[in-house]
């Protein structure tokens, strides 16, 4: 019990129950003040806590892809396509695009066409560190347009066996659901969590059998604590995408560029190279380990580049680059931009889980 305490002529103590937790509605009580500060209750009402991230999942709704919208999948490797869902396939290959095809209240979903396909996410152990020994919910929007009624569909959680280190991993438990051809939505409620999810944990969401094609669409995934689908958790646009950075970023590219994009400024530190820092938009998970130069290829204001953008020095923050070439002075500023059809592009890789 929690008590609010009103100074006045006359002082009350006004208990207040079941005051709510993370990512739960919050029942409070409708009270009036007289001129003397007497306080009375007269109701409760129950109030939507907002934005409050209680769903652990990270872009749901499938709005931000920062690598590009439609993707062709094989075996052996996960694939990155919507921002912080990875695609596995277990045989052949498939493909991954964005749909406007989605159920009300949402823009998009992730369609997905192949035979026993994946779809992934991995929760760091940052963002897992308090479901040890609880329960949570999972529930999503799903149809099935090829392969519906033919079997059913597994949502599996594993967690990883080493602190954010998806290698090696352990079941924790699985379930089935059997979709239709028309949206809807699906819960599923997994108890009493292992100790083991503190070091991060894993969403699989596939055909039980892998043998059959199947074409499926997905949106509005969240996972939250309790036993109880709340409402969807909408976040805002820029607030989803940081979230993604922290992961992976592209600068520039014709989702965000323009043609002749700034990109990047240089300075000469001798005749044959020069080099640039460049701050990334959130802290990464982890430095960045390599930079993708993509599309068609940039231009600098002065100078021939022979040797295009090298990571040098990396860090949680920012990232040190060098070009080579010839023409360069030490202390001389250059200007490289974009092309003029707005592809140029920059991929910041290895902060993935």
């Amino acid at each position: 019990t929690r008590y609010i305490g009103v100074t006045g002529v006359q002082t009350c103590a006004l208990p207040i129950s079941n005051v709510g937790s993370y990512g739960s509605s919050t029942t409070v009580p409708v009270v009036t003040v007289n001129g003397k500060g007497l306080v009375t209750a007269v109701s409760t009402t129950t109030i939507d806590p907002g934005i409050n991230f209680k769903n652990r999942i990270i872009n749901g709704a499938m709005q931000v892809w920062q690598r590009g919208t439609s993707f062709t999948v094989s075996t052996t490797t996960v694939t990155y396509t919507a921002d912080r869902f990875g695609i596995y396939q277990p045989s052949g290959s498939g493909t991954i695009t964005r749909d406007t095809d989605a159920p009300t209240g949402f823009k998009y979903s992730l369609k997905v066409v192949g035979a026993g396909t994946d779809t992934i996410q991995r929760i760091e152990s940052n963002n897992a560190t308090d479901l040890s020994g609880q329960t949570v919910t999972v529930s999503f929007y799903f149809k099935q347009t090829v392969g519906a009624g033919s079997g059913s569909m597994s949502v599996a959680l594993q967690y990883a066996n080493s602190a954010d280190n998806f290698i090696a991993l352990t079941s924790i438990s699985t379930q089935t659901f059997t979709p239709t051809s028309s949206w809807a939505l699906y819960t599923l409620t997994f108890t009493n969590l292992p100790s083991g999810v503190t070091n991060g944990m894993s969403i699989d969401i596939y055909p039980t059998s892998s043998g059959s094609s199947s074409t499926y669409f997905i949106t509005g995934v969240q996972l939250e604590k309790g036993s109880t689908a709340t409402s969807f958790d909408y976040r805002p646009y820029t607030t989803e995408m940081q979230l993604c950075q922290r992961y992976y970023w592209k600068f520039g590219g014709s989702q965000f560029g323009g043609a002749y994009m700034p990109m990047v400024l240089f300075t000469g530190i001798s005749t044959t190279s020069a080099t640039a820092t460049i701050q990334l938009p959130v802290r990464g998970r982890t430095p960045p380990t390599s930079i993708t130069l993509g599309g068609s290829a940039p231009s600098i204001s002065a100078g021939t580049i022979t040797t295009n953008l090298t990571l040098d020095r990396n860090s949680y923050d920012s990232v040190m680059v060098y070009v080579l070439g010839t023409g360069f002075a030490a202390g001389t500023s250059y200007r490289w931009i974009g092309n003029a059809d707005a592809t140029t592009f920059l991929g910041f890789e290895g902060m993935e889980l």
